[in-house]
């Protein structure tokens, strides 16, 4: 697709005119479309064509990140990252910051790990989980990493972080 494209990278775009076919971007530069391939989330798609959906706010994906420090587990695995179709606390992906690179446990700390897991759900715009699901969502997540032993003990961090619009 790339060697059929003009792609421009490094670049953000602030507004698309959709009857110009123009793309402006932050720095000024102005370029005419004919086709336009984005990822960017449909709010997001939608607020930069200046589109009147005439409509209330719909829903879009936010994603909630935990950070976790603790020891490892007898089955912690070697790998950088996994995706999980399904897993009993909702998370979907889970990653092992210090499989992709070992700096970033200290080597005095051979025993430990720091973990990252996401999960998605559909929330309409601004919205988010209360202070009560987000303790039942660590506390079942953590649950899972000890059975499934890639943890052991009690986590030394635990670090809730929420990303309304997310890139996923």
């Amino acid at each position: 697709m790339a060697e059929k494209c003009r792609i421009f990278y490094h670049k953000r775009v602030v507004e698309i005119n959709l009857e110009k076919k123009e793309i402006l971007f932050a720095d000024g530069k102005k370029i005419k479309y004919q086709k336009i391939f984005s990822t960017l989330p449909l709010n997001k798609m939608v607020q930069i064509a200046k589109i009147d959906l005439h409509q209330s706010p719909f829903p879009y994906v936010s994603a909630a990140v935990v950070n976790i420090g603790a020891k490892k587990g007898k089955k912690y695995p070697s790998d950088q990252w996994l995706y999980l179709p399904k897993t009993a606390s909702g998370f979907h992906r889970i990653g092992f910051y210090n499989n992709v690179e070992k700096s970033f446990v200290p080597e005095s700390s051979e025993d430990k790990t720091s973990i990252y897991l996401e999960m998605e759900k559909s929330y309409l715009g601004g919205k988010k989980p209360d202070p009560a699901e987000i303790k039942k969502f660590c506390r079942c997540l953590i649950k899972e990493l000890k059975d499934w032993q890639f943890i052991a003990g009690k986590p030394e961090v635990v670090d809730f972080n929420w990303i309304d619009v997310a890139y996923t």
